[in-house]
Order: C-alpha cells, then structure tokens, then sequence
C-alpha cells in the first residue's frame, strides 16, 4: 500500500519527509509545505562576511569552493545561480564591475577576498597575469609536448638555410607541418630565439 502524503486532506502518495511533491517543494520554497509565506533569508552581503576570516594580509574564504578553488556561494533564489567570494567582495567595495570584465588576483591567493588585493582586468589581461607569474606551462613544460626549445631553435635555422622543406622537418621530427609552419612564421613558440 501506498503512504499518503501527512498533510491532512492531501491524498496524493508521498514522497519526501512524508509530503508529497508539492508540499514538499512549497516547503523548500518557502519554508512551510502549506503556506506561501516567503521564507526568511540572511542578506548575501550578511552571509559573505560570516564567511570571511580576516587576516594581516589576506582575508580568506571560509565558505564553499568552485572546482577552480575560487570561493563562491548562492546568490539566494533559486536559479539565480552562484557568484564568487572575490568578484561579491570587489562589488561590495568598488561598485558593479564592467561587462568583460574579470577580478583578478594581486596575491595569486585563490580564497583571498581582501578588496585590495582584487583588481579588474580582461581575459586577456588575466592570461598574462598568469603566464607572468608562472602559472601556465610554455614550450617543453607542457606535459604532450613533443618538441623541446633546443628543437624549436633548429628547426628554424634550417629551415632559414633554404635546404629542407616543411614536409621534410615535419616527417623528421615527427609532427604535422602545420606544426612546423606555426613555429616557422612565429604563429607558436614566440619565446624561442633561432
């Protein structure tokens, strides 16, 4: 036999916490499975700083993490999705942030939320950033790379010679041409001198 949803006059079968779906999600909603009242919420500024540990330098994040590690939480509603720790701090002290638009990290902290250590800047200016200080692999550090800088170097002498093709330093080299032709017109492997 079927359990009946334990909401008097309900008839329908139950599900969760003995009610029925719509009881149940009322509940969720509002917090009380008969009533429509909304249900009380902490302001997301309020649950942001309960979630900050201030230090001398940075002020880490206590609360839940992205799988990037970057510190985020619930903008309250529902389907009103996340935001990060670091992009709702620099909000809360800077004002609305520019579309395209990114936060960035002065102290390379991920869990930092220390407004003055959080600067705005494009994707771009990002990708350099992290390239500056060493957080993208170039060149032979990159884990598939076939080639290493001291290859890279001899490619281009000889193909500079004028006495091989592409196809010939591909084949020999073991990579497609269309590799051999970045490297050669500078489209890949900027930093390596000939």
């Amino acid at each position: 036999m079927m359990a009946k949803c334990s909401i008097d006059g309900c008839e329908r079968r139950s599900r969760c916490r003995g009610w029925c779906d719509g009881h149940y999600s009322r509940w969720l909603r509002y917090g009380d499975p008969c009533g429509s009242k909304a249900r009380e919420t902490t302001p997301l500024e309020e649950r942001f700083w309960n979630k900050v540990q201030k230090t001398e330098g940075c002020w880490l994040w206590t609360g839940a993490c992205n799988p990037g590690g970057y510190g985020h939480l619930s903008r309250g509603g529902r389907g009103d999705g996340h935001i990060t720790a670091s992009r709702l701090s620099y909000i809360l002290a800077h004002g609305e942030i520019p579309e395209e638009q990114l936060v960035l990290h002065k102290c390379d902290n991920r869990i930092c939320v220390n407004p003055g250590h959080l600067f705005l800047g494009t994707y771009k200016d990002n990708m350099q950033d992290a390239s500056q200080k060493g957080r993208i692999c170039h060149g032979e550090n990159i884990h598939n790379s076939k080639l290493s800088e001291c290859d890279i170097s001899n490619i281009r002498i000889e193909y500079a010679k004028g006495d091989v093709s592409q196809a010939a330093l591909a084949k020999f080299f073991d990579v497609n041409q269309a590799t051999i032709w970045s490297i050669i017109s500078g489209k890949t492997w900027k930093r390596v001198a000939a």
